[in-house]
């Protein structure tokens, strides 16, 4: 009686789109509350990305080892949710555990280990759950993988268009357990099995939250917004706001507030400014200008949280005056949607150490900044400051903007690098301490911080021209939306703040270690095709291995495109999972057919030739990661077929996965850019037509 109850269809499909849906949806949240953990860095993504595939790789390996029976699923499921309340809870922990204090880097090596002890159990028992339900169920793998794939689709669209934003983090995982609970009374049958159900709850009650022993200060507010959770904190009277873990500025903060707002007016009338990001608080100082300002912000819950934030007189200043609009949108889309132009342009963002903050210090951005302005119109930004020495990775850092700035406006000037300044105009201007000095005694604005002093030493030219020097000195690359090198030598600031010269090591040999990695690539190949099965291992993992980079890929174009991939992390996940469902369904109907997996990988050759030439907008690269979803789909399927063990099936498929993601987010796109990576891919993808071409052929 029980052996038919396994092999009823209801069975089996529940069980792979409960699989589906919930390990997505706790791939998601764990990504997101890592992304604020890790103060908002992409690369946190790739190894989270590469981690989770690993393990999951590992638990399918060793599920092997596993009876498949209802007891070990239900079990299985059960603790994956609980573990999974566990991960979001403790997240934060990484700080202490590590001895560090909120806002200190936090070494490489910590990280991988505390993400491995973190992450290693949830990710196990998933990847466990898969060739479990194939040997209960006697299921073909494909039907599974499809099932599987459907029901991540359903989690993603759901979780990206009515759970992200509203819903915290927290209490989705708690969510996903119940649900796992449930699931797994429903196998057991069992009365004694309803009292598991208070777990789930008991953990979401009693578990502490991990933010509250890390952060600084008080905390005020916090808010799920659809670009990272917004936190406000209190220290000694000041308000801090962070975004995604990542300080985006204080209130008051005096000093810069004036120097963003008083310091241009020594250059121009300021009588139409834009000001883009940063604190609101800036906009009081063009106040005695009568200037009108137009301030963009494009977190609403971050806008709404530090006007809050702000002084009574300042709020009213600020929102009173009438010559003030503050507009809740991206910079970019604002200014491609108007034709106003600006004597003053303020970009008030912090350095671009994220691929979304990245996009506002482009070629191609810049471009567009230059087109809003007036002529002999002005354009202030700020680098990475430091008192006295510059650090040579933190100065290519800086030189890359600087280089880049260079290439779209014919003038540009800078402070000493105490401060750090960029101004940059179509027209020739005088930017000498005298002069300067001079027009702020003139005006006698009502400052605290900036004064003459103040003005001397920033613009004293024997410290501003030896700045100046020195970034001109560096053989920086032009920073664009589609080769982000400021985010790749932020990245090698990172690891060099560690102690760790690897990534600089790479950076200065990028040549050499792409021979290497090709080189490397032909040797598996060739040597894995000669096996028995091979072709179809080396085709599953050159798949797993595109399919996943091309994910992480369209991550950092989104970032360009919008800005924001913190709410569509599970849209992007619920688009592939649906084509990979699409694919296994049209493959499981051509398994048989000889000519049809040369042909499918003929078909992801000429889609990744295409990629780079049109991915640009959002729509777009949401389109190619479910086209791309399909061919992964369908290629499984068809390898899943000649190989005929699941678990070998599915866990090639994540190892070539783990490598794509690491080696995507960590090194080739950062160190190549998006032409030379998809290159890579091609070249991946037609030596496994040429190993399945060669050996294939010689046994049949």
């Amino acid at each position: 009686m029980a052996e038919r109850r396994i092999n009823q269809p209801s069975s089996v499909s529940f069980s792979a789109l409960l699989l589906g849906f919930s390990s997505l949806l706790a791939q998601t949240v764990i990504i997101r509350a890592l992304l604020s953990v890790f103060s908002g860095n992409e690369l946190i993504i790739g190894i989270v990305l590469g981690m989770w595939i690993l393990f999951v790789a590992l638990g399918s390996m060793l599920s092997e080892l596993l009876k498949a029976d209802t007891s070990v699923l239900s079990l299985s499921f059960l603790s994956s949710g609980w573990l999974l309340q566990i991960v979001t809870s403790s997240a934060w922990y990484v700080y202490p555990v590590a001895g560090l204090s909120f806002g200190e880097v936090i070494p490489l090596h910590i990280t991988l280990l505390y993400l491995l002890f973190l992450m290693a159990p949830v990710c196990l028992l998933f990847g466990a759950e898969f060739p479990l339900i194939v040997r209960l169920f006697k299921t073909p793998p494909s039907v599974v993988y499809g099932l599987e794939s459907l029901g991540a689709f359903f989690a993603g669209a759901v979780f990206s268009l009515f759970m992200a934003g509203y819903i915290p983090d927290r209490l989705t995982a708690f969510g996903v357990s119940m649900l796992l609970s449930f699931a797994a009374l429903w196998f057991l049958k069992k009365r004694w099995a309803a009292g598991l159900l208070v777990i789930p709850l008991l953990l979401y009650l009693s578990l502490p939250d991990s933010i509250g022993s890390v952060l600084k200060g008080r905390v005020l507010e916090r808010a799920d917004s659809p670009e990272g959770e917004v936190i406000a904190t209190e220290l000694s009277g000041q308000k801090n706001l962070y975004l995604s873990g990542k300080l985006c500025f204080s209130i008051p903060e005096p000093g810069s507030e004036e120097l963003m707002s008083q310091l241009p007016a020594l250059f121009k009338e300021p009588r139409d400014v834009l000001l883009i990001g940063g604190s609101p608080a800036v906009i009081k100082g063009f106040s005695e200008y009568r200037s009108r300002v137009t301030y963009l912000q494009l977190n609403r819950h971050l806008l709404s949280i530090s006007l809050r934030m702000l002084s009574s007189k300042d709020r009213r200043t600020i929102l009173k005056r009438p010559f003030t609009e503050i507009v809740n949108a991206d910079a970019r889309a604002y200014l491609k949607s108007t034709n106003q132009l600006f004597d003053i342009i303020v970009l008030n963002e912090p350095f671009p150490s994220t691929a979304s903050l990245n996009r506002y210090y482009t070629l191609e951005f810049f471009n567009l900044l230059k087109a809003h302005l007036k002529d002999g119109g002005f354009l202030f930004l700020r680098l990475m400051a430091v008192p006295g020495y510059m650090g040579n990775e933190m100065l290519i850092a800086d030189s890359s903007i600087f280089q880049t700035l260079n290439r779209v406006f014919p003038h540009v000037k800078v402070t000493s690098m105490e401060y750090a300044l960029l101004i940059a105009s179509n027209r020739a201007f005088d930017a000498s301490s005298l002069s300067l000095k001079k027009r702020f005694e003139e005006r006698h604005p009502h400052t605290l911080y900036l004064n003459s002093s103040v003005i001397e030493d920033m613009f004293f030219r024997e410290k501003s021209q030896r700045f100046q020097r020195l970034l001109k000195s560096q053989s920086s690359e032009i920073n664009t939306d589609r080769h982000p090198v400021s985010y790749l030598y932020n990245v090698v600031l990172w690891t060099e703040t560690q102690g760790g010269r690897w990534l600089a090591f790479v950076v200065k040999n990028r040549r050499a270690f792409l021979v290497l990695l090709v080189l490397t690539v032909l040797f598996f190949m060739f040597y894995t095709g000669k096996r028995r099965e091979g072709p179809a291992c080396v085709v599953i993992f050159s798949t797993g291995f595109t399919t996943l980079s091309l994910v992480t890929l369209s991550v950092f174009l989104y970032q360009s495109a919008a800005g924001h991939i913190y709410r569509m992390i599970g849209l992007m996940g619920a688009l592939y999972m649906l084509g990979s469902a699409t694919g296994a369904l049209l493959a499981k109907r051509k398994v048989e057919k000889r000519g049809v997996l040369p042909l499918f990988i003929l078909a992801m050759i000429a889609l990744l030739l295409l990629y780079p030439l049109v991915a640009y907008r959002a729509s777009i690269i949401f389109g190619s990661v479910f086209v791309f979803g399909v061919m992964g789909g369908g290629l499984f399927t068809l390898c899943a077929f000649r190989i005929k063990r699941a678990a070998l099936t599915y866990s090639l498929d994540l190892t070539g996965a783990l490598f794509g993601a690491f080696l995507t987010t960590v090194f080739l796109f950062p160190l190549f850019g998006l032409y030379y990576t998809t290159g890579f891919l091609v070249y991946l993808n037609t030596l496994s037509l040429i190993v399945l071409w060669m050996y294939q052929t010689k046994r049949a």
